[in-house]
């Protein structure tokens, strides 16, 4: 399926990550394997009549454990499949939720 955003994959890891970091998501749910959260995107026009519109998008992820390391799989919501991503941007994006979530 399509990534809402239009974006590749690489890209889309990018602005969730530059969305989680602006503190611009909310948690939907939390456990200890399973973040389902949205991205909230603001766009503003100012030609020809200013107006100002929100998209919020949802996604899913989640973690497996591995040994003593986890794989972390990400799924947009009514978008693009679940698919593995790299350890590291799932660390991060993990994380990220994980401090929102219990105020680290």
């Amino acid at each position: 399926m399509k990534n809402i955003l239009g974006h590749d994959n690489e890209s889309e890891i990018i602005t969730i990550l530059t969305k989680l970091r602006e503190n611009k998501f909310n948690v939907i749910s939390f456990d200890d394997n399973t973040i389902i959260f949205e991205i909230v995107l603001k766009y503003s026009i100012t030609v020809p009549i200013p107006s100002t519109w929100t998209q919020k998008i949802q996604y899913t992820i989640n973690r497996y454990s591995i040994g003593n390391k986890f794989n972390y799989y990400i799924k947009q919501l009514n978008g693009i499949d679940n698919r593995l991503i790299p350890f590291i941007d799932g660390y991060f994006i993990w994380v990220l939720l994980e401090e929102s979530v219990i105020g680290l």
